[in-house]
């Protein structure tokens, strides 16, 4: 097995006990992340294996667990506030034959050595679901035959009847591709079905936010029933069609079948985190790391003029030591090389910058088996071994190069969104509660995108100071921001517990990137609510949660380019 696989999917079947002499690194530096970039992701990025070069960064300590023991986080317990919320960065050399259980025994060690990481194995209750009949409800199953194909599949709409059309990727990683039905609705059929399979499926099905824990059955109704399931999208553009009375899935199951999906606490395999210490230990005297250098050119590359109408742009740096990015105008390609959050850290470029598109092919060095042969991962899935960051720098060289770019930096007025107090309405944390965000409803279950799926976003906060919520909400909230600075200036102190729901930023407003949009605008939020129904974030903040954003303009460090060539030199 190659090394490269240790980011194989998560699964909670790992053993995570330690072995009583786990392998180490042959050298490991672990420090705390510099995220004063200005647009470093939040994220984790990594694990990069590269020849003997081994590199985690941004993680915090739940990732660097997860990773470790391959459990699933929800499966972590215990632990500070912090453990979700610092970020580290590891950078260790690994022997050559390394395998991917080795790399993963070898950060536990690490963790253990340098942060007093201490876990044991247990067993705890954890919060999952049953499928049961419905008290005072009839059952609405029709008896099977008993022939034919078993379980259930999304049923497509007949030719005209579509609203849109959805790709899915199941748990397995098999993509299904089927049309939303007019008002947001997705209609299961199943044929053939045991109360056993169906309650299986259900975490699978389209849609359904049922959790990361299985759907046990406990209904008692034998043999195999035919069935259909229709349901309200939780998400989605009015465009879809009149929605009319929309139903959640939960509802659904017990009106249509005569089930309901009851609340449990079930015993399950988790990793406690016993004892961790928020500051590493300084690497060992005499330690060196005989690491080749990160690379900062491309082995090869070309740069050619995109066709006049392609509009398909996306980055692919990261497959193996491959990088393709595609139709992205040269500004695109400035931000990122540069690594910068939006248009206006830029300044002193000519208008072609802005429209004309190139598309670069490119390898970047290895220092190992290359991650694009699948000869040396002995046919398994490939891995990424040049990091992002490594790529910015190749790019930005590149550009220099092929563009003949010249370019100072100096500091300017740039935009920045500023968070004050008005009436809050959050409650006080729970302390017990490990410091984070996550996507979807907060304790109480209730999911407002039920009854308004265009406000798609539904982002639950626990134990978040204000200070947190502003570094992070430019995260949460992708689209509005494109990476300006956030400054928290509420004056409230300790921490809270709330959830927030807003419509993304291209759904407000028809889709317009001003307004409420993209910017609140220098007179604030406007009065009038979207006729879409779209809730933009700076309206959620204040109605929501009692608080106000504003946009203004704070001093800043921007790219000012002094000489840029229309078209790049010939390969």
């Amino acid at each position: 097995m190659n090394r490269a696989l240790l980011c194989l999917a998560i699964t909670t079947s790992a053993v995570f006990a330690q072995a009583p002499n786990p392998p180490h690194f042959e050298a490991a530096d672990a420090h705390a992340s510099d995220l004063s970039g200005n647009a470093r992701s939040p994220f984790m990025a990594g694990p990069f294996v590269n020849g003997p070069r081994f590199e985690i960064r941004r993680a915090t300590l739940l990732d660097l667990v997860t990773l470790g023991w391959s459990v699933r986080a929800d499966k972590v317990v215990g632990g500070a506030d912090w453990t979700n919320l610092d970020r580290f960065d590891i950078l260790a050399q690994a022997p050559a034959a390394a395998t991917a259980g080795d790399l993963r025994r070898m950060l536990q060690t690490l963790l253990a050595d340098r942060f007093a990481l201490k876990v044991h194995n247990d067993t705890q209750p954890q919060p999952a679901l049953a499928l049961v009949v419905a008290e005072g409800k009839k059952l609405h199953l029709k008896e099977a035959a008993g022939k034919g194909a078993t379980g259930c599949k999304p049923q497509a709409s007949a030719p005209g009847q579509g609203a849109g059309q959805i790709f899915f990727s199941n748990a397995d990683g098999e993509v299904t591709s089927f049309n939303i039905l007019p008002g947001n609705l997705v209609q299961y059929v199943c044929r053939n079905t045991t109360m056993r399979d169906f309650a299986a499926s259900l975490a699978g099905m389209f849609g359904t936010d049922l959790g990361p824990n299985p759907v046990s059955d406990e209904s008692g109704v034998a043999g195999a029933y035919d069935f259909d399931l229709k349901y309200s999208l939780n998400f989605g553009p009015a465009r879809f069609g009149d929605a009319g009375e929309r139903i959640s899935f939960a509802d659904a199951v017990e009106k249509q079948l005569g089930l309901k999906l009851a609340k449990r606490q079930v015993p399950m395999a988790v990793l406690v985190i016993d004892n961790v210490n928020r500051t590493p230990t300084p690497n060992p005297p005499g330690m060196t790391l005989s690491l080749p250098p990160l690379p900062t050119e491309f082995e090869v590359a070309t740069v050619k003029p995109a066709p006049p109408d392609f509009r398909f742009a996306p980055f692919r740096p990261q497959r193996g030591s491959r990088v393709t990015i595609e139709g992205q105008p040269l500004m695109n390609l400035i931000l990122r090389a540069w690594d910068l959050p939006g248009r206006d850290m830029v300044v002193g470029v000519p208008s072609s910058i802005e429209s004309d598109r190139y598309t670069i092919t490119a390898k970047a060095p290895t220092y190992g088996p290359d991650p694009d042969d699948a000869s040396a991962t002995s046919g398994t899935r490939r891995f990424q071994g040049v990091d992002p960051d490594s790529i910015n720098v190749m790019l930005r060289n590149l550009l220099i190069e092929r563009f003949k770019i010249k370019y100072h930096t100096e500091e300017r007025p740039a935009t920045a969104f500023v968070l004050t107090a008005l009436k809050p309405k959050m409650k006080k944390a729970d302390p017990s509660h490990r410091t984070g965000c996550h996507e979807g409803p907060g304790a109480d279950g209730k999911d407002p995108r039920v009854n308004n799926p265009v406000a798609s976003r539904l982002v639950t906060c626990e134990n978040m100071t204000m200070k947190q919520f502003a570094q992070n909400l430019p995260m949460n909230a992708g689209g509005y921001f494109q990476g300006a600075t956030m400054y928290d200036e509420t004056g409230l102190d300790g921490a809270f517990d709330f959830t927030l729901n807003f419509s993304v930023a291209g759904m407000v407003n028809a889709g317009g990137r001003g307004g409420r949009g993209g910017d609140p605008g220098a007179a604030g939020i406007p009065e009038a609510g979207d006729p879409s129904g779209a809730v933009s974030l700076y309206e959620a903040i204040e109605k929501q949660l009692g608080l106000k954003l504003e946009k203004t303009k704070r001093p800043t460090h921007v790219l000012v380019i002094d000489h840029v060539e229309p078209k790049p030199a010939d390969n």
